[in-house]
């Protein structure tokens, strides 16, 4: 499934904390999993508000929005929503490139990290995922 999206890996591992809070509307929050199998031993965190924006090893970054990330569930592949994800859970986290009209200049700036809060700019999960390949 993960070669079919055309989408890169980031974890296999269990859900360790889960923070949600509604404010102005949003609900938002983190997910820190831990690393299990081949990838034991990291710590990735996800930062959300209502979709998952940031993915993040102990501050570096492994993708961000516009790009996509979604956690599934190891066992089934189902997505498993923000809403829906919970203290340990077996969970694979993905990313993939989003539409191209959303990696232009004006695309980046409405819907990349800091169009949500994030001091951090906006890098390809492609360029990301062979940097660290």
């Amino acid at each position: 499934m993960i070669a079919a999206a055309g989408a890169f890996r980031l974890v296999g591992g269990k859900v360790l904390d889960v923070s949600r809070e509604v404010t102005g509307g949003f609900m938002r929050g983190s997910v820190v999993i831990e690393g299990l199998e081949e990838d034991a031993g990291r710590l990735i965190r996800l930062e959300l508000q209502n979709e998952h924006l940031v993915a993040l090893e102990r501050g570096r970054l492994l993708a961000s929005v516009p790009d996509l990330i979604t956690v599934l569930d190891s066992e089934t592949a189902d997505a498993i929503t923000t809403e829906r994800i919970k203290y340990g859970q077996r969970v694979t986290v993905i990313a993939f490139a989003c539409d191209p009209v959303w990696r232009t200049e004006r695309g980046i700036a409405v819907t990349g990290p800091r169009a949500f809060g994030y001091d951090l700019d906006y890098q390809p999960v492609e360029e990301l995922a062979s940097a660290t390949a």
